[in-house]
């Protein structure tokens, strides 16, 4: 639709950033958690999955992946829900298809997350509030492997009972029966609390019928990565 300057276009190219660029060594990144603000919800999944790879590399910490329990409501559509279908499902990023329920969700412990909904208004969490991922409790069924390679992702094959998150400059604590057994006595529990699997309703095209899909997971998005709108 029109034409760019030379010094424009040098402008944008300066902007790029490349494979362990120095700016990110430099003020404001070298203090203060990095975040990536992106154009489509793709890449934020993207990224915010390869960052979690690098950390968990470079701190030799074992990486998780959740995957969304996807099942239809109806009996009569099992069927439908082919693989193909389950596939497309899954492939979704966008919270608005999503319901805010991530397909995908890396998890490490020291992860920051940010909330989807109001778990815990108790303590005056809102949606859009970061959060750092304490511990991850896994299902009983959940047999976990004891050569787990640092950085490499491991998908879970059970849904975890619940996530336990502690927001940052809190001055309250739940009661300890609200909390997971055997914390250590020491460990600050202001503003941490239980984030249990919440779940809600899809609509779903399978040769041109529409069927509803119950999805299960954890209303939470990594937070070093955001689109411009999220930002």
């Amino acid at each position: 639709s029109g034409s760019l300057s030379d010094e424009m276009w040098e402008l944008y190219l300066s902007r790029v950033m490349q494979p362990d660029d120095p700016r990110l060594h430099s003020e404001p990144f070298s203090t203060e958690p990095i975040h990536f603000i992106v154009h489509r919800h793709r890449i934020r999944v993207m990224r915010s999955f390869e960052n979690a790879k690098r950390y968990c590399r470079e701190r030799g910490a074992p990486l998780y992946v959740i995957q969304a329990k996807n099942e239809t409501v109806r009996a009569e559509d099992r069927d439908r829900l082919t693989p193909d279908v389950l596939k497309g499902l899954l492939q979704r990023v966008s919270p608005d298809q999503t319901k805010g329920l991530p397909s995908f969700l890396p998890s490490h412990r020291g992860m920051r997350l940010i909330l989807s909904s109001k778990d815990c208004v108790r303590l005056g969490l809102m949606k859009g509030c970061p959060a750092t991922l304490r511990d991850i409790i896994f299902s009983d069924d959940e047999a976990l492997p004891y050569d787990h390679v640092a950085g490499e992702p491991y998908s879970l094959r059970f849904m975890p009972a619940g996530l336990l998150l502690q927001v940052e400059g809190a001055d309250r604590a739940l009661a300890d029966s609200e909390l997971p057994q055997g914390l250590p006595r020491d460990v600050d529990r202001r503003g941490m609390f239980m984030l249990r699997p919440s779940y809600d309703y899809i609509q779903v095209s399978s040769d041109g019928i529409y069927f509803t899909v119950r999805r299960t997971t954890f209303q939470v998005l990594p937070a070093d990565t955001l689109t411009v709108y999220a930002a």
